[in-house]
């Protein structure tokens, strides 16, 4: 079967996996990432169109990836707004598309005439309506882009040669991935997707999106901000001190480490509170028990970050590391990009292979 390029546009950097499809089975054919500037984009928005084209024709031109084509991820909030709601189903698309912009304007937290509106029909059920009569109710998930974020990115994907064969959410592409590893119809998974500037909860019910709370206060940023400020050293070193866990016995830092382990600690101990409270809300919003609990995104590397949510949520063997390279056939390719970019790809190669 013909491969196809997942590509994701974030705040760090710009990503692209492309895969190909055997029965039930991926296989990873290319990756490659590209680091950007802070500041390029920025909340969704480009702010830096010559970076970010140059940026994508580099991924483009070092990756080697076949054709032009691409199935485009877009993030969180507050580019992207993701709610549920229940409405009349009606079996035309286009009247459910009237019908979900109605239902848009109460349950969108921004003006839905900012917005590029889209939704995922999640389950179709009938109940009684007010007249006592069976009636068809459909769940919907709504996603609405921000009209200027989404219009950015396009202007530059664009520009540098690339043409976008759909445009996706990032908890739905991770919502499709893990849906083969779906706890069942009476459980609710969960993805944490911990990115340097969003923080993104999904929740997934009987392989289907259900839920979605942005907790990004909590961007590891943020946290790569204070250990850069408190020790007077760049962005870059202070990320690589975040992720690296105990400092070894050559580490010319490592009588600082205090200076890393406070900040870390407390920046845990404020997302973990923070997960445990939204997965109450998860459970009692969907009134189901809890499945498998992922982390993806780059912040999920954090050192002992699974084991301490698994032992607060009570999930112990249930909390794991989003590993894409587990999931594919052949993944060297994508281990090599990783470790030579610094660069989650996890969301890249969600997009490839829906």
């Amino acid at each position: 079967m013909p491969s196809t390029v997942g590509l994701d546009i974030g705040t760090t950097g710009v990503r692209a996996v492309e895969t190909s499809r055997t029965g039930r089975s991926h296989t990873v054919r290319r990756a490659h990432a590209v680091p950007l500037t802070p500041g390029v984009v920025q909340d969704g928005v480009v702010n830096d169109q010559p970076a970010l084209r140059a940026a994508l024709r580099e991924l483009w031109r070092k990756g080697g990836f076949h054709g032009r084509r691409a199935a485009l991820v877009i993030g969180s909030y507050p580019a992207v707004s993701v709610r549920s709601a229940n409405v009349v189903y009606l079996p035309s698309r286009k009247d459910m598309d009237v019908v979900v912009a109605a239902a848009a304007d109460k349950v969108m937290p921004h003006d839905g005439s900012r917005l590029y509106l889209s939704h995922h029909l999640a389950a179709v059920e009938h109940r009684v309506n007010e007249k006592g009569e069976p009636a068809p109710v459909a769940t919907v998930a709504i996603a609405g882009a921000d009209r200027v974020a989404l219009d950015s990115v396009l202007e530059a994907v664009w520009a540098a040669g690339i043409v976008p064969t759909s445009v996706d959410v990032t908890s739905f592409a991770l919502s499709r991935f893990i849906s083969a590893s779906s706890s069942g119809p009476h459980a609710a998974d969960v993805v944490i997707h911990l990115g340097a500037t969003t923080v993104t909860m999904t929740g997934i019910v009987d392989r289907q999106f259900a839920y979605e709370y942005a907790m990004n206060q909590l961007a590891g940023a943020m946290l790569t901000q204070e250990i850069a400020f408190s020790m007077g050293i760049d962005g870059e070193e202070a990320e690589r001190l975040k992720l690296a866990g105990p400092p070894q016995a050559d580490d010319p830092l490592r009588d600082r480490d205090l200076d890393v382990s406070i900040p870390l600690a407390g920046w845990t101990q404020a997302l973990v509170d923070e997960i445990r409270g939204a997965v109450e809300g998860l459970r009692r919003h969907v009134g189901v028990p809890l499945g498998r609990v992922w982390l993806s995104g780059g912040e999920s590397a954090l050192p002992g970050l699974a084991v301490r949510l698994a032992v607060e949520l009570g999930l112990r063997g249930k909390v794991a590391v989003l590993d894409g390279r587990a999931w594919v056939r052949s993944p060297e390719k994508l281990r090599a990009a990783t470790e030579a970019t610094q660069q989650d790809l996890t969301v890249a190669l969600a997009a490839s292979v829906r």
